[in-house]
């Protein structure tokens, strides 16, 4: 994902140990943020245009960014 050609950017995300729990997806051209977790299924998205996060079946999960919460269920 990092440096692909669509404009996309992964970001790692660690626990206190320094362990890959999840990533996050930046898709620039829509603006999207998308939640997967250490084995890159995805868990969720985050619209900032709409305020909104959704899990991976596109259920509402709340207004704002909640990608944590998510992150946090699938431990």
């Amino acid at each position: 994902m990092a440096g692909s050609s669509n404009g996309a950017h992964r970001e790692a995300m660690r626990d206190a140990q320094g362990q890959v729990i999840g990533y996050l997806d930046h898709l620039h051209a829509p603006g999207k943020v998308l939640v997967r977790d250490a084995d890159s299924n995805l868990l969720g998205s985050y619209d900032p245009r709409l305020n909104e996060t959704r899990d991976a079946s596109a259920n509402l999960i709340g207004s704002g960014n909640l990608l944590g919460l998510l992150l946090g269920r699938s431990r």
